[in-house]
């Protein structure tokens, strides 16, 4: 009698990315029954978010299950800037499975950006004209956010 393959597949992350530092952005795997012998390949992928951009850090590898373990982690550290963007994304793909199959190949990370919208404003300021020469008029500018 033939001996059905357990499935493995991928959970998305979806977090902030933060102000600096690196955050953990932790994809859980998740094998349908336990099993022996059992383990995937795994390797980051450019989407929105690049390593070029320094957006994340790259990784590749391989996640072994031990005998009864049905989860398993791959850990990418995303890197916090002060930069205004639009959210990224980037993905942890699977292959190469061994004594398993993949119901879901591919997890998606998604770093939200929390960095906040720069604004300016300028001070409104009233100067009596007067009838000849020029006056000085000072004006003052405030940014809230870096620019």
């Amino acid at each position: 009698m033939p001996t059905t393959l357990p499935t493995v597949s991928i959970g998305d992350v979806s977090k902030n990315e933060g102000r600096g530092g690196t955050t953990k952005f932790n994809f859980t795997l998740t094998l349908s029954t336990p099993a022996d012998g059992v383990y995937v390949e795994f390797a980051t992928a450019n989407g929105t978010a690049t390593t070029g951009n320094q957006d994340y850090v790259a990784k590749s590898g391989y996640v072994y299950f031990d005998a009864g373990q049905t989860t398993a982690t791959i850990s990418i550290d995303v890197k916090g800037d002060f930069t205004s963007e639009a959210d990224e994304t980037f993905f942890v793909n699977l292959t190469n499975p061994v004594n398993v199959t993949a119901a879901e190949f591919q997890g998606l990370g998604t770093i939200l950006d929390d960095d906040a919208t720069p604004t300016l404003s300028i001070n409104d300021r009233s100067i009596v004209e007067g009838n000849q020469g020029t006056v000085a008029r000072e004006h003052w500018i405030q940014a809230r956010e870096a620019i």
